[in-house]
């Protein structure tokens, strides 16, 4: 049951290949591109907008980190495909060989993407501490030990003293992951959760 989750995840990848493949090339690295802009964004800036929401509203505290999250990351993917298909009107021609891998390639990055950030999410997730019968588990290894929250996690951080830098760090103690768990397991405790689904 504990590999309900990695299935889960191999199958954004597989949409995201599919929904994606027929795109090419050129708009597959715009898509990459949007996404991974339009999740930095989410996550940089979620915790500032939830907890603005959460002390206008304190019994949805549970709920308003993944409303965020995923609020911020349509808008800003609203926005930033927007922009791209205005700006860049034709796509660009490649060889045969290279059309077909960078289309596949790009296709299969925008669902790793995808996977990390929505890993990362779910640890802002109203669940139990442990679900998906066990198999997220903040201490223990996801999706196959390729760890996607932890990657993402750590890419956020380093953009928000580095390049993307808004003057204030991302998550500095490192500890995110760990204060979620907390609190998913107070969640836990308050709604009488189990490990299941």
């Amino acid at each position: 049951m504990a590999l309900i989750l990695p299935l889960l995840l191999v199958g954004i990848i597989l949409v995201a290949v599919g929904l994606l493949s027929p795109c090419g090339l050129w708009s597959n690295l715009l898509n990459l591109i949007n996404v991974t802009l339009a999740a930095l964004v989410a996550t940089n800036f979620f915790e500032p907008i939830s907890n603005y929401l959460t002390g206008m509203m304190p019994s949805l505290v549970f709920l308003t980190d993944i409303f965020v999250l995923w609020t911020l990351f349509g808008v800003a993917l609203l926005g930033l495909r927007s922009a791209t298909d205005r700006v860049s009107k034709f796509k660009i021609k490649f060889p045969k060989t290279i059309e077909l891998a960078g289309n596949y390639g790009f296709a299969a990055l925008t669902g790793w993407v995808l996977v990390c950030f929505t890993t990362m999410t779910l640890h802002t997730a109203p669940l139990a501490k442990d679900f998906a019968f066990g198999g997220f588990k903040p201490e223990s290894p996801t999706f196959f030990g390729l760890y996607p929250d932890r990657l993402w996690l750590g890419f956020v951080q380093k953009m928000s003293y580095g390049e993307l830098s808004s003057g204030r760090e991302f998550d500095p103690a490192g500890d995110l992951m760990f204060r979620y768990a907390e609190r998913r397991a107070q969640f836990e405790r308050n709604n009488g959760l189990t490990a299941g689904p």
